[in-house]
């Protein structure tokens, strides 16, 4: 599979909905916060923004392994179930890393997998869609998260969510494909 740049639908402080109840929680309520939508929801994303009365929020088009800030801007990066389709997901962890502060922290939700994925199931565009196919094995995943600098907090299933297709289903099942959210931090120093 050829590494591609994942538009950004990644939000840095916080994620698809920079008015709900996870940014203000970890974003502080009031606080500034960028939204982060594919480039071509940004407009729509900044009306809607403008007409529902959240005037401390602003959108930005960007890919999530290159992330349009400046070093070291937010407190929190929020992001809800889109690194698992990035294939350079060391590379946006890195990123989400750089544009944190001291002290800073991200929250994740995503698809992880107990085992190590076989690559008919990586190739396969229909899985792939179903966010089954990118899924990263949970410790390499982790792992990844600790490599960019920060350290693991907390790691909670999220045995709510499910998968809708019969083939996503089966992938479940075969590979402990899951959703988790992860909250890691950056050392204050």
């Amino acid at each position: 599979m050829t590494a591609r740049r994942t538009p950004v639908r990644h939000r840095v402080s916080p994620h698809r909905y920079p008015h709900s109840q996870a940014s203000e929680r970890f974003a502080g309520r009031g606080n500034p916060r960028v939204g982060l939508p594919p480039p071509e929801q940004v407009e729509q994303a900044t009306d809607l923004a403008v007409r529902n009365g959240f005037h401390n929020v602003s959108f930005r088009e960007g890919y999530i392994e290159d992330l349009p800030f400046e070093d070291a801007p937010f407190d929190v990066v929020i992001s809800n179930g889109v690194i698992n389709l990035s294939a350079e997901k060391a590379r946006v962890f890195e990123e989400a890393r750089r544009v944190l502060r001291p002290g800073g922290q991200i929250v994740l939700a995503d698809i992880v997998s107990d085992r190590q994925l076989p690559e008919s199931v990586k190739a396969d565009a229909d899985l792939w869609a179903a966010c089954i196919g990118g899924a990263e094995q949970v410790d390499s995943y982790t792992s990844l998260v600790e490599a960019a600098g920060f350290e693991v907090q907390e790691v909670t299933e999220n045995t709510r969510y499910e998968f809708v297709s019969d083939r996503a289903a089966n992938a479940c099942q075969k590979y402990g494909v899951k959703s988790i959210s992860v909250r890691a931090s950056t050392s204050s120093t």
